[in-house]
């Protein structure tokens, strides 16, 4: 995307009021801040100020004015604090679409509550939440607060679109620090030279910008942080927890990161002796690394540990071996501790994980990182373990954790790798389907699916899911309108690039139409595409098409007796820069074969060339919907 310049020095914006108490009108909004918004941020305002490498407050005060039901999110008042951090004098007033006041935000309005997620054992983090509980659009939502800092790790970020369709209106961010050099600046696509204020024992920068019209969200958009115009502040030096470290550099934060997990990776003398009873037999180190994951995942659980720094650091190899729990962290130091007990090298790496997360910045080191792994150079090539799932084979980390840069821990040489990213042939879905077809139009099916790599993805959960539940999910997401489930089971291979085997037997209803004599029947079973990017006059966003993808259907229709086919479509060939699809169709022995192949490039393309995508999938659907006919003789 064509790199986006907004700055303004001068914001000359007012909220004139026209009677006592009015506060963000709605009709003073500028006509062009409205197009494709669901909501407008009227005022963000932000201070930041440093006072030392571990003290310093953040003062917000944002008003946004929501305009639809799908910008309701931005209503809700919800911050989390921790030991590190505390949130203090919090107020809140809403207002209707003239400017008069609704309401003000109650103290015993606002929720502290503990922020528990699902697989966590304790954590101290907590979050204040409200939510105003109003549906009257539009209204506009007013609140400060202030937040003190005991420890820096992360300092804030600036980001001017914080979200698809949400235009600014005004947004400033001001920062003061003890010296010109104690902070470092990073700028995403933002050409902005701020005001800059000197005085004896500080320096003040204050950025603004104003009047910038929401982006609206397209089909296959980029994540919006990897292009949005921003401003990222990261200290030189830090302290947190006492803990002292500097960021100038990866090697630099990387030391500091080892630091916090040195001296935790000790194990037993039993636990030794176990691990080498172990891999007494194996006679590659790859073999080891099997036996040794495996044991990893057997023994122990996730359970998520968020205590002081606790969310950065490990504890002791010796406590997960003895509780049998860890979180990412734990657990990846613990593999780590198997590993060096098999002299076996491996290196504790920090991650962004998330199947959709956003790029780090790699030049720019700051902490960008919410989760851990463990890196294994092996001669023949690179290991990577994920070590908070159990089902999962050595090597394999899915799209939680592909293809992105990571930092790998060493001491005083820490630097980012990048994971792996799987191949077309490493995500595939290759589904075999014998369907036969009675008098009536329905039919028997019987279908066997292998889900190869990142295929597996959605169908691992499923494996060891009681029997009704699974059944719930397949009638919930099997693509076919009416069907009755007779028989299912699965088979999981766990190499380094896993399959799943699923079988499934089907009563299928109402499939094909009978008009007097002839059965009008629908090739594509349940792999079409019936969903078409819309139509966009004018894209804004690049075309992200993150993975690549195979996808493969044969399915043999076997004709009733009595009847014999009457047509068939022709086979369909398109390839496109995006990706390729082919149908193929044969008849013999009153069987008509179906195969329908295709594959997903993964790239990014430019907003001229959205057209042809879309081109591209209205052609597939097409094909997709095909139909064959067979005729009573």
């Amino acid at each position: 995307m064509k790199k986006i310049i907004i700055f303004s020095f001068i914001l000359l914006l007012s909220f004139n009021v026209s009677g006592k108490g009015i506060k963000y009108p709605v009709d003073e909004i500028p006509g062009e801040l409205l197009i494709n918004a669901k909501a407008i941020v009227r005022k963000s305002s932000q201070h930041f100020t440093i006072s030392s490498i571990d003290e310093g407050k953040l003062e917000i005060t944002t008003a946004i004015t929501i305009m639809n039901k799908s910008g309701l999110r931005y209503s809700v008042f919800i911050e989390g604090y921790n030991k590190f951090l505390k949130i203090r004098n919090i107020t809140g007033t809403y207002y209707d679409k003239f400017g008069n006041e609704i309401k003000k935000i109650k103290s015993d309005e606002l929720y502290d509550i503990p922020s528990i997620s699902g697989y966590s054992l304790y954590e101290d983090n907590r979050v204040i939440i409200h939510d105003p509980e109003i549906e009257d659009f539009p209204f506009t939502f007013e609140y400060s607060y202030t937040v003190k800092f005991d420890g820096f790790l992360n300092y804030p970020t600036w980001h001017i679109y914080d979200d698809y369709n949400i235009s600014i209106q005004e947004k400033d961010l001001t920062l003061t620090a003890p010296s010109d050099d104690f902070v470092r600046f990073y700028y995403q696509n933002l050409d902005a030279e701020p005001e800059k204020t000197e005085k004896e024992d500080e320096v003040i920068y204050k950025w603004q910008i104003s009047n910038v019209p929401a982006i609206d969200e397209e089909p296959f958009s980029p994540s919006i942080r990897n292009f949005s115009p921003g401003l990222f502040l990261a200290p030189v030096n830090f302290s947190i927890g006492g803990y002292v470290g500097n960021m100038a550099t990866w090697v630099d934060f990387g030391d500091w990161i080892y630091e916090l997990g040195k001296d935790k990776n000790t194990l037993s003398e039993e636990t030794k002796e176990k691990v080498k009873g172990l891999i007494k037999d194996a006679t590659t180190d790859v073999e080891k690394i099997n036996i040794l994951y495996k044991y990893m995942q057997d023994k122990n659980r996730y359970v998520n540990i968020s205590v002081g720094m606790g969310g950065w650091q490990p504890f002791e190899a010796e406590v997960v071996d003895r509780l049998s729990y860890g979180d990412c962290k734990a657990l990846s130091n613990y593999m780590k501790s198997l590993l060096d007990i098999a002299q076996i090298e491996s290196y504790y790496t920090i991650i962004r994980a998330g199947s959709e997360a956003s790029n780090i910045i790699s030049e720019f080191s700051m902490n960008q990182f919410n989760h851990a792994i463990l890196f294994v150079p092996i001669e023949t090539d690179t290991l990577w373990l994920e070590c908070t799932n159990q089902k999962i084979p050595a090597g394999y980390i899915g799209d939680f954790t592909d293809n992105r840069d990571a930092l790998v821990i060493k001491d005083g040489y820490s630097d980012l790798v990048r994971t792996k990213s799987y191949s077309m042939d490493e995500n595939v879905q290759n589904r075999i389907i014998d369907f036969n077809l009675n008098t009536n139009g329905e039919g028997q099916a019987k279908i066997e699916t292998n889900y190869i790599g990142l295929g597996t993805e959605n169908v691992y959960r499923l494996v060891d899911l009681p029997l009704v539940d699974n059944k719930r999910y397949l009638y919930e997401n099997l693509k076919i309108a009416d069907f009755t489930i007779e028989e299912f089971n699965y088979s999981v291979d766990r190499k380094i690039i896993p399959e799943i085997k699923e079988n499934i037997n089907l009563m299928v209803k109402n499939y094909g139409s009978v008009m007097g004599d002839r059965i009008i029947v629908p090739v594509n079973l349940m792999n079409r595409i019936e969903t078409i990017p819309k139509r966009i006059k004018e894209r804004k966003t690049n075309i992200v098409i993150r993975r690549s993808g195979k996808e493969i259907d044969s399915i043999n229709y076997n004709i009733p007796e009595g009847f014999s086919l009457e047509s068939m479509p022709k086979d369909v060939t398109i390839n496109t820069k995006f990706g390729e699809y082919k149908t193929e169709y044969s008849h013999n022995n009153n069987v008509l074969n179906y195969k329908r192949t295709f594959l997903m490039k993964k790239g990014e393309f430019s907003p001229e060339e959205y057209n042809e995508f879309r081109e591209f999938f209205m052609n597939i659907s097409k094909a997709d919907n095909s139909k064959f006919v067979i005729i009573k003789i």
